[in-house]
């Protein structure tokens, strides 16, 4: 997946491993349904956005991705967030999530 387009990789030379660190998918028309352990295979990510499409179902828990920076998901059919979906975002800058229009209502977690 390394070379699709949207999608940048890191090396990482001590483990010679590559890993995710970017996912930039803002306005490809996509569709259906986020995993929701999507948390648990991109531990690495630093960057998502996936706005600007037609994703649906209750929004995957982004906790523990303690990298991530930059989460955009704006303008997609979401209906519900977990409770814990942003738990230990400890570097997240930037949260966009506007025109989710189908979303159940909800508190922004103090956590």
């Amino acid at each position: 997946m390394c070379e699709w387009v949207g999608v940048v990789c890191c090396y990482f030379p001590a483990t010679n491993s590559r890993y995710l660190e970017k996912i930039e998918l803002n306005l490809t028309w996509l569709n259906g349904t986020i995993p929701l352990n999507i948390n648990k295979s991109l531990i690495n990510l630093r960057f998502l956005d996936l706005g600007n499409n037609f994703f649906s179902g209750p929004l995957p828990s982004f906790s523990g991705l303690s990298y991530l920076q930059s989460l955009y998901l704006s303008q997609n059919n979401f209906t519900s967030i977990p409770h814990d979906c942003f738990q230990g975002l400890e570097n997240l800058e930037f949260f966009e999530f506007s025109y989710n229009t189908s979303i159940s209502p909800w508190t922004f977690p103090p956590t």
